[in-house]
């Protein structure tokens, strides 16, 4: 059993146990004390207070993006999230928003990264590359930057 399979299963039965599956975003959002509304095709939403997980398919692969509003293991100090036991990457995605990456071979397999508005995690036991790495971002900052008026 690879190393990543572990902490996916550890992770869902953590939702199992504690989160519940909601029919849409505003059930979720207040579940979670929170609003993440990611914008794909689809999704399953499960909930908990503090934390809402989506799963969603992407070029025939199971993504999760997960929001939490606390950071679930040690913070280092770029203030990102480090995924425990695991050989972690530092990587600046657009040189300034920096990820802990977990690799498996050649495909990212685990990406965290926080931000004002709350710590982020995306998980596809497949892999992915930077360049969807950067969508999955993206599809993140569409929701949560700040918007100007």
């Amino acid at each position: 059993m690879k190393n990543y399979s572990i902490f996916l299963i550890m992770f869902l039965l953590s939702f199992l146990l504690l989160g519940c599956n909601c029919e849409n975003y505003s059930a979720a959002s207040k579940k979670a004390g929170f609003d993440f509304n990611l914008k794909v095709e689809n999704p399953q939403i499960k909930a908990k207070k503090g934390e809402i997980e989506i799963l969603f398919v992407y070029e025939g692969k199971s993504i999760v993006i997960t929001k939490t509003d606390k950071c679930k293991t040690k913070e280092d100090k770029d203030g990102v999230c480090t995924i425990k036991n695991k050989i972690n990457q530092k990587y600046f995605l657009l040189d300034c928003v920096p990820f802990n990456l977990y690799h498996d071979g050649e495909n990212i397999v685990i990406a965290n990264f926080s931000a004002s508005s709350g710590y982020y995690s995306i998980f596809c036991e497949e892999g992915f590359n930077k360049e969807e790495l950067l969508h999955f971002y993206r599809l993140i900052e569409e929701v949560e930057a700040p918007k100007s008026e």
